[in-house]
């Protein structure tokens, strides 16, 4: 194209071609400019996203702090690590992109979007770093020694990777490699991907730290005494009260105190023989003494009370007998028994929402037939004889008022009882009856999230509704139902072998009681493939 002896016709073709190639060039790039602006835009979201649930994992931490011994200043120093290396990265970008010109549909101009002079003064000067430049090297290489002091084993090589700072080329360094020369689009998208790695691994090690401890935490978060003993004796006759911590932990051992006398705790309990030799109204004090797993020493007390009556002579019932007392009705005449009564500490007086809660309704010396018994919110169903089923309603607490007719006057009495109205404790979300499970990703795709209460004394039934897939380096996945759909098994399908995959944003309702439930701990996969 270029000899001198070309005709004049065929050097004005030739000069054609050449504007012809040059315009299709300048085409091209503005349509990778272009592509560079929505990528960084896709970015941006995902980050800020991720942020939001990294908000919600450090709100539900501070809620949850006795869950999770330890794991607060852990996360106090990853948040804190986090966010400055974050808020750098965005100076860079606010300081670089102040050169962009927005079009009349809010994109960039590619003719901006092209020059690499803004970053090309932050970070270089000539071929030497300015100190912006060594500062961005300096707050990576910090920013990754935080997370590796705090990561476990699977996730330090994982993070080595995302926060190296090592050049392909040995002749250049990492931060002439990544920024030196290139369009600004470009490198504000770099900028834009390292801040959405810093939230993501982030929210990976909280979770790694908060599962690791979940596993370990003790079930029961407050110890108060339990007294399990009859509230109306007859003098002379034996009646055993016992004492119990919590709800209970039989792991604690201790000694149980009764108004002076002592008794062991054996599986967490300690049983003591009440005193019946005189009638009146008594109370004994209970001081207990326990160490927990842990080794550390407590003491709690509260005070029993119970009344001694005397036998009665003429309250009498006719019971069927096979002793011939009496030929014509083949019965006899007995005493009637006074009927032991429950009690526990007053904190535990506790009924739980979304379930059916078993009561027994008892009076002493009223006629067990004629007892009835109402609350003051939520439904009651029979349950045959004295005892209820009871469903909570709204409010925080719930009145029972119970009714009889008295024995020994015939006249009507009553007496209430209130009870706090709880919601059933968080669930654990599970896969495969795991928290943090090790599959491989075929397995992860045909096993259901599931979610449990353990050692919750009533039957639940709960159904995962709704749940979000966290892959690291990909944007958040929101899945409907309790099985990874499509999409989240084709991020999915991206991860690294030893990837930690986070499911969390978990949301459940329980089956048949209506009771939406939103605070479940996310689930932690580590993949074997």
């Amino acid at each position: 194209m270029a000899k001198g002896n070309l005709s004049p016709r065929q050097r004005m073709i030739n000069l054609m071609y050449l504007v012809f190639i040059a315009m299709l060039a300048m085409n091209v790039d503005r349509k990778v400019l272009d592509s560079f602006s929505e990528i960084n835009t896709t970015l941006e979201k995902s980050v800020e996203l991720t942020s939001a649930l990294n908000k919600g994992l450090y709100t539900d931490l501070e809620a949850k702090a006795g869950l999770y011994p330890g794991v607060m200043p852990k996360a106090q120093a990853i948040k804190a690590s986090s966010d400055e290396l974050y808020t750098f990265l965005d100076d860079l970008k606010a300081s670089a992109s102040s050169g962009l010109k927005l079009r009349d549909d809010k994109t960039y101009d590619p003719s901006s979007m092209d020059s690499s002079y803004d970053m090309g003064r932050i970070l270089f000067d000539g071929d030497k770093l300015t100190p912006k430049g060594e500062e961005l090297l300096q707050k990576i290489e910090a920013h990754k020694q935080v997370l590796l002091a705090n990561a476990n084993e699977a996730s330090k090589a994982r993070i080595e990777e995302i926060f190296s700072t090592l050049a392909l080329d040995k002749n250049k360094g990492w931060v002439t490699e990544k920024f030196y020369d290139q369009p600004l689009i470009a490198s504000l998208t770099k900028l834009t991907k390292m801040q959405l790695d810093v939230r993501n691994e982030e929210a990976n090690i909280i979770n790694s730290l908060t599962n690791k401890n979940l596993k370990s935490a003790l079930v029961l978060n407050e110890y108060s005494v339990m007294v399990d003993g009859p509230k109306v004796i007859l003098r002379g006759e034996r009646a055993d009260a016992a004492v119990t911590i919590g709800a209970y932990d039989k792991t604690l051992s201790g000694q149980a105190n009764f108004g002076g006398k002592t008794a062991s705790l054996v599986s967490g309990r300690a049983s003591y023989t009440l005193p019946t030799g005189s009638v009146g109204r008594k109370s004994i004090d209970v001081v207990v003494n326990y160490t927990d797993k842990n080794g550390q020493t407590f003491s709690k007390k509260t005070t029993y009370s119970y009344e001694v009556v005397e036998k009665s002579k003429s309250d009498a019932v006719l019971a069927p007998t096979t002793s011939p007392t009496n030929a014509n009705n083949n019965v006899a005449i007995k005493p009637r028994e006074v009927t032991a009564a429950s009690v526990q500490a007053d904190k535990m007086l506790i009924v739980y929402r979304g379930v059916s809660n078993p009561l027994t309704a008892a009076m002493g010396g009223v006629d067990p037939s004629s007892i009835r018994m109402t609350p003051s919110t939520g439904s009651l169903s029979s349950a045959g004889g004295n005892r209820y089923n009871y469903v909570a309603g709204g409010g925080e607490s719930v009145t029972f008022t119970v009714t009889g007719r008295s024995i020994a006057t015939g006249k009507p009495v009553s007496g209430q009882v209130t009870y706090r109205i709880k919601n059933i404790p968080p669930p654990r979300a599970t896969i495969r009856g795991e928290s943090e499970p090790r599959i491989s990703k075929a397995s992860l795709g045909l096993n259901t999230i599931e979610a449990e209460i353990p050692d919750f004394g009533f039957p639940v039934n709960i159904q995962v509704t709704s749940f979000s897939v966290k892959v690291p380096g990909l944007a958040t996945v929101m899945v409907s139902g309790n099985r990874l759909d499509a999409r989240a098994m084709s991020a999915v399908s991206k991860a690294r072998p030893g990837s930690s995959i986070s499911i969390g944003n978990i949301k459940a309702v329980l089956v048949g009681g209506g009771v939406t439930l939103n605070k479940i701990p996310p689930v932690v996969v580590d993949l074997k493939d």
